[in-house]
């Protein structure tokens, strides 16, 4: 990792912890900070993308309730490649995401890095385990898990000093004309843009090169440090780090799985892969609910009432983990509207809410 203390370069993601593309950018942002280490200073914005679920629709992604969004993150997941669970829409699902955004707000007033790994666990959990992270129950676990102090993490929750953090976001959001999860500012000594939408690795390492011409590229470390680090980490997380296709990115990490260095567990569509000696201590493999032995590839689920909805739709048959398309698809007939949200790849904030401005 480079030696450098001060960041040269800020690039700032206006996110949501429940938006899949969010969830999806996860592989692109560790690279980054792998590569740029701390000449790249990541700051996130909440930018609110759903208040209510009774006054919310997404028109890109026709989505208006709860039950929609299951088959989105299905289709999102063939594309962004990180893995993810839907049951969740079925037994417990979010009506909001503003709870969870504001626990981040919590987290951030107390150390920036310790909240940067607790936004990493809120979208982990909720896109992988079907666990609520609105719940307080959930958000104190996630807090002590990161190593915050929960006494104060709890009391900014109660006393409204992380929902005027949260407001604080939502006002620099508006601010900044965002309308789509993620969206990017960078911000460096030779230039300031923003980019709307999911973004490649390369096309933000080239745009923060232009505005910080100095940053200086390192190599990643060893798989198994990275994963000793990270973990745990998904397929496609190993796979955009070290520039290999899903496939081989697999193999190599199953081959250390086989000399007892790494353990994999199933969650959704997906695996997941930890060090053996952080499978307790570093992250949070014993709260997953999931059977360690259930650890083949499965299709990606479908939503059992999804037979009932006004557009059925399928999903291929064969396991998501192999070579995979960086490309959208071209949008079908059978995909109206979400055929043209997943060519921008972007979670969208509803044309009814009330805070944002129209463009």
């Amino acid at each position: 990792m480079p030696e450098t203390v001060d960041a040269s370069v800020t690039l700032i993601q206006f996110t949501d912890p429940m938006c899949t593309w969010c969830w999806g950018s996860e592989p692109v942002l560790r690279r980054l900070r792998t590569v740029y280490g701390d000449q790249l200073r990541l700051e996130f914005v909440m930018g609110g993308l759903v208040e209510d679920f009774d006054a919310f629709y997404d028109a890109g992604n026709d989505i208006a309730e709860p039950s929609d969004v299951g088959p989105h993150w299905l289709e999102a997941s063939e594309q962004h490649g990180m893995p993810v669970e839907t049951a969740i829409f079925e037994t417990n699902p979010a009506r909001s995401t503003y709870p969870a955004s504001i626990a981040f707000a919590a987290a951030r007033l107390q150390d920036r890095e310790r909240a940067h790994r607790y936004l990493r666990l809120l979208r982990e959990v909720y896109a992988t385990q079907a666990r609520n992270v609105n719940e307080r129950s959930e958000q104190v676990a996630l807090a002590e898990r990161v190593g915050l102090d929960v006494e104060a993490f709890t009391g900014a929750l109660d006393d409204g000093t992380a929902q005027a953090a949260f407001e604080d976001d939502l006002a620099r959001t508006r601010n900044a004309g965002v309308r789509a999860f993620p969206t990017y500012r960078i911000e460096g000594a030779e230039d300031t843009l923003q980019l709307a939408g999911f973004q490649s690795f390369d096309a933000l390492a080239g745009r923060l090169e232009a505005a910080a011409p100095g940053l200086e590229r390192s190599s990643p470390p060893p798989i198994r440090e990275f994963v000793a680090e990270y973990g745990p980490v998904a397929t496609r997380e190993v796979a955009e780090v070290y520039d290999l296709d899903d496939g081989k990115a697999r193999q190599v990490l199953q081959s250390l799985v086989d000399e007892g260095a790494l353990t994999r567990e199933q969650r959704g569509n997906g695996l997941f892969w930890n060090d053996v000696s952080g499978t307790v201590s570093h992250h949070h493999n014993e709260l997953s609910g999931t059977d360690p032995g259930r650890d083949h590839e499965r299709c990606p689920r479908t939503n059992p009432r999804q037979s009932n909805r006004r557009r059925r739709r399928t999903h291929p048959s064969t396991p998501r983990e192999t070579s995979r398309s960086q490309d959208p698809p071209t949008p079908t007939s059978g995909s109206r509207s979400r055929g043209s949200a997943l060519a921008s790849r972007s979670c969208n904030r509803s044309h009814r809410n009330a805070f944002q401005r129209e463009y």
